[in-house]
């Protein structure tokens, strides 16, 4: 068999195997280089992440348990919601419908908004 020289990614350190696929030196090294990537991309989200999460949470209790609620802008507005961060947003019956993970909602007039929980239907 041939001995080959790989560079451990998460260590810098110089090791040497026989396998041919092998990048890490061991699995704690493998583990760690994986995990410390995942928090530098979680870190990387975490000022968007923050918003949505709010943003759902105020429509869930706006919800409060019912299927549809018709709420004021000043309503949302009094609980901090951000209307320009959203997950997503499709096109219901011709009218643009914005969407925080499961919750949508669409303006209906100049002071009133519509909150359902049907947003995974809407996904475009």
């Amino acid at each position: 068999m041939r001995t080959l020289k790989r560079i451990d990614p998460y260590t810098g350190k110089v090791f040497y195997t026989n396998n041919t696929i092998k990048r890490f030196e061991n699995k704690k090294n493998q583990i760690a280089f994986h995990n410390f990537n995942m928090r530098k991309a979680k870190k990387n989200r975490a000022f968007v992440e923050e918003k949505l999460l709010h943003n759902q949470s105020v429509l869930k209790q706006l919800l409060d348990g019912d299927d549809e609620v018709e709420v004021s802008i000043e309503q949302l507005q009094s609980k901090g919601f951000n209307f320009n961060t959203i997950t997503h947003y499709s096109n219901a019956n011709n009218e643009v419908v914005l969407c925080v993970y499961e919750y949508t909602y669409q303006q209906i007039s100049n002071n009133q908004f519509k909150i359902t929980k049907d947003g995974r239907s809407f996904i475009a």
